[in-house]
């Protein structure tokens, strides 16, 4: 019975692993019928050349991010890539039962990282009204991870595949609303023209 319990918490872990990586690797890839967001290219090194001023009338454009929301834009992707990383690793390591000391460490590291970084965001408003949308969503999407990783340590301390499973659905939840929060952020940036 004990093996069989293994065997199917093995199996859960597995199936929580590819889901999560399907699931990152899934949120970066452009829509159907979305174009990739093309890089500038570096600036060549060119020899300056002495010229006439030239008068130009302004060009109006449309306002891009204050200092504020870039700031939040780039706190975003930094704690994605931590969620991200810290996710992975819960997966990878899961698989790995029985557990060392070691492994027991990192895992709750890495579960640790999850819900501090969505206590941060559940106490951060948005830098503006704009990006209120957005900010929902990834609150939205961390709380989903968080109580993915109460779940999966719950199922592995008792040795419980269904509330492993509902870890892995909750995974896939979280992962879904942080597709329509990039998604969203997308749009955002393609609305103001960068």
């Amino acid at each position: 019975m004990a093996e069989k319990r293994h065997r199917g918490l093995k199996i859960a872990g597995i199936v929580l692993a590819v889901i999560i990586v399907l699931a990152i690797i899934g949120s970066f890839l452009p829509e159907e019928g979305e174009k990739p967001v093309a890089q500038e290219p570096a600036p060549a090194e060119t020899t300056p050349v002495e010229t006439e001023p030239v008068e130009t009338e302004p060009v109006e454009t449309e306002p891009g991010f204050t200092d504020a929301e870039q700031a939040y834009a780039e706190e975003v992707a930094e704690d994605a890539q931590a969620v991200s990383e810290a996710i992975q690793s819960v997966g990878r390591d899961i698989q790995d039962w029985p557990f060392s000391d070691e492994e027991v460490l990192t895992i709750a590291g890495n579960m640790a990282t999850v819900r501090t970084i969505s206590d941060k965001y559940k106490n951060m408003d948005p830098p503006s009204e704009r990006f209120a949308p957005v900010h929902r969503k990834l609150q939205n999407s961390l709380a989903a991870y968080t109580k993915a990783m109460r779940r999966l340590a719950y199922g592995v301390d008792h040795l419980d595949a269904e509330a492993i499973e509902e870890a892995a659905a909750l995974m896939t939840d979280g992962t879904r609303l942080v597709a329509k929060a990039g998604k969203m952020m997308n749009d955002l940036t393609a609305e103001i023209g960068l």
